[in-house]
């Protein structure tokens, strides 16, 4: 095979792979984010707070108070209602939180909390970090907080994945011909 046959076949194998890498960014999406929050305001309860949340959702799409496509909590923390989660595709920020006020709010005398990150496909970034009890007429805000995501997306490494089995494949092949 000519050399120039197989840089085009390696630049079509990359190519194809670059496409599929594209094609996953408006996808259904699963992660479990790990959360951290200290340093709360007042008087808090409870300081620290941390659990994870596992989120599946397709970012291509806003979601307001979802309940399905979420589980997960906070440790020795009860919501008083369902727990849920809002995406904001435009600006990939989502909210997780207690349906009770919204996830983007927790009022008095409810067990509520709230984290907003940006991020949410790529790497998160802490927004704000707040929460009230049942028994206390505050709302106490985080000063430290911190998100991260458990593991990698199956598909992120599936896709690497394919990219180096398409380059070892390519190399395997220059190497028997040349």
């Amino acid at each position: 095979m000519p050399r120039s046959m197989k840089l085009t076949s390696l630049l079509v194998a990359l190519g194809l792979v670059t496409f599929a890498s594209g094609a996953t960014q408006a996808a259904v999406i699963s992660r479990t984010f790990i959360i951290s929050a200290t340093a709360f305001s007042g008087s808090p309860p409870i300081d620290p707070l941390s659990g994870s949340f596992s989120v599946t959702w397709d970012n291509s799409i806003d979601y307001n108070d979802e309940t399905t496509g979420i589980s997960g909590g906070i440790t020795g923390f009860t919501l008083s209602s369902a727990l849920a989660f809002s995406y904001f595709f435009s600006s990939d920020v989502m909210y997780i939180g207690g349906t009770e006020n919204g996830t983007g709010g927790a009022g008095n005398f409810s067990d509520d909390y709230v984290f907003v990150f940006g991020g949410a496909s790529g790497t998160p970034t802490p927004d704000i970090a707040f929460y009230s009890t049942l028994s206390s007429a505050s709302i106490f805000f985080s000063s430290s907080y911190s998100v991260t995501v458990a593991a990698p997306e199956p598909a992120s490494l599936a896709l690497l994945a394919g990219a180096l089995g398409a380059l070892g494949w390519a190399r395997r092949r220059a190497a028997r011909q040349g």
